[in-house]
Order: C-alpha cells, then sequence, then structure tokens
C-alpha cells in the first residue's frame, strides 16, 4: 500500500515497509527533511520525484520522496522568461538542470577547449598532490581534463543525474549545494564552470565567504561566470528557464577583495555561442576580514 500527498507545492510518496532489526533506520530530523540529502529519482505523474528521506514509524519505514522538479500542473515552479519575480531562484535553477540534464549534455561542447586555458592557469604551478574540489561539475568534463593532467579531485553538482554521471565516468562526484553544504576545508584549489551567474548577488557573497573560508593563504577560487549586467530568466539550452545574474569585472574585482582574494587573473571569452564570458582566477593572498 502506497499514497501520495501534494503539499505546498511538494509531492510526498510514502509507502510502509517492515523494519528489520532496531538499527536498520535511524529518524530524520524534521530540519533535515525539510532539505534532505538527493539520493534517488523517479517521476509519477509529471513530477520530477527525489530526495529520499527515511522516517522510522514503530515496526515500519516510511520512504518519503520530495519532489524536486517541474510539473504541468504547477505553474509556480517553472518562471516565464521575463519574469521579475526571483524568488526560489536556486531551488527552480537545479529543478531545470535535473529535468533537462541530457538536453544539456547533448549541446555541451565535449571538447575542452572553451575553457582549457582558464583550468591550465588555475592548476599552474600546483602540485599533483594538492587537494582540489569542484562544485557544480555538470557533464564531468573539467574534472576529466584535470585528471588527465595527473590531478586527483573532489568534484559535485547539486543535481543527482549529473552526479551520476561522473561517477559512470570514474569522477569521485557527490551531490553537493554550495549554499547549504560546507565545503571541505584545506583545498588549495576550489572552482566551478558555469555556476557563479545562477546565484543572486547576497547568494554570490556567501558563496565567495565560504569559499575563502576553506582555502588557506595561497588557495586558489577559479570560476566562469556571464558577464553584463542585471537578472533574469532565460531558457537556453533547456527549454526551462533558469536564473541569471550578470557581472562586470570591477564588481567581481571589488567583491572577491573583501574576502581576501589581493590578486585575480581575469580571462575574457566569447568564443561559445557569442556569449560574453569572464574567467577567473583568484589569489587568497591575506586573511577574511573579520565580520565578514
Amino acid at each position: 500500500m502506497c499514497f501520495f500527498i501534494l503539499y505546498n507545492s511538494l509531492l510526498f510518496y510514502i509507502k510502509p515497509y517492515p523494519l528489520a532489526g532496531s538499527a536498520a533506520c535511524w529518524p530524520l530530523a524534521l530540519n533535515r527533511l525539510a532539505r534532505p540529502r538527493l539520493s534517488a529519482q523517479s517521476r509519477v505523474g509529471g513530477y520530477c520525484l527525489s530526495r529520499i528521506g527515511l522516517i522510522r514509524l514503530n515496526q515500519t519505514t516510511c520512504f518519503i520522496i520530495i519532489r524536486s522538479g517541474k510539473s504541468p500542473n504547477n505553474p509556480q515552479m517553472n518562471r516565464p522568461t521575463g519574469s521579475d519575480d526571483f524568488s526560489n531562484s536556486n531551488r527552480l535553477t537545479i529543478a531545470a538542470y535535473q529535468d533537462n540534464w541530457e538536453k544539456y549534455v547533448a549541446d555541451t561542447p565535449k571538447e575542452i577547449e572553451p575553457v582549457k586555458d582558464w583550468l591550465k592557469l588555475a592548476v599552474d604551478g600546483l602540485d599533483p598532490s594538492a587537494k582540489i574540489f569542484e562544485f557544480g561539475g555538470g557533464t564531468g568534463r573539467d574534472a576529466l581534463y584535470l585528471q588527465s593532467l595527473g590531478y586527483s579531485l573532489e568534484s559535485s553538482d547539486a543535481a543527482p543525474a549529473f552526479v551520476e554521471l561522473m561517477r559512470q565516468q570514474g569522477i569521485n562526484a557527490l551531490e553537493f549545494d554550495v549554499l547549504v553544504d560546507e565545503l571541505p576545508a584545506g583545498c588549495q584549489l576550489i572552482f566551478a564552470d558555469g555556476v557563479m551567474h545562477h546565484f543572486q548577488p547576497a547568494e554570490m557573497r556567501l558563496v565567495v565567504a565560504k569559499v575563502a573560508a576553506a582555502l588557506g593563504l595561497g588557495g586558489r577560487f577559479a570560476f566562469t561566470t556571464k558577464e553584463g549586467e542585471g537578472q533574469e530568466w532565460y531558457s537556453e539550452k533547456l527549454g526551462q528557464p533558469r536564473y541569471a545574474c550578470y557581472w562586470r569585472e570591477p564588481e567581481l574585482r571589488s567583491l572577491l577583495a573583501e574576502f581576501g582574494f589581493g590578486r585575480v587573473e581575469v580571462l575574457e571569452d566569447t568564443s561559445y555561442k557569442g556569449r560574453d564570458w569572464l574567467s577567473l582566477v583568484a589569489h587568497k593572498t591575506g586573511p577574511v576580514p573579520k565580520g565578514k
């Protein structure tokens, strides 16, 4: 016996199973159920179902699957292009990638050339034993290139479909949302390709602060972002809106300097579909100022 509950734009799938032994499952705290780890996915009635959590109820275990994605019956999950409502932008952007990951893979260049110079700059002079972490790994292209150069690294993505894709290619990958999860400490390089423009300005500050805290002196933060002004929803490549906030080089340099990144190298690139990108490698030259 199983049943579904639709509540506040979330679809819950609940199915009881016999509990085999007292240690078979531990109850999860309610705050974890609000944002459980993404670990499986399926589809029911147009919903993309994922985020499985377990709750122990007497002699049964209930599997609770929280929807992460779009529904044709829930237009609030699919912001129209041109909308100035940017609430839940991170959640909706992750859902767009999860729902359309195959489209993204098909339309993303397989060759490393568009970002090769930037990645080489990011690891220039780094020892092969350097601790490297990537968030927003997507197709795994960048991680595979660094592995081919002799580096070991840990990659991640907030969309479980990309995590599984990377693992199938032999990449050490985990599910990770940089806005809510903690970055590993002691990294020499943290990098993100095509991710940072998906964050609102306050979220951008949060991410830069978290990266700065995770890096030691001399550590590097390498990232690419779209150049421009303003913010919008756009549907390029996926056909489902994603959030974007555009940045200028002086704004990024100023923000990075606030968090101890005293030296910033910038490459400008317009090679991919004519889109202006900024590719940066920021070097942490000082401590994070108190209060940041």
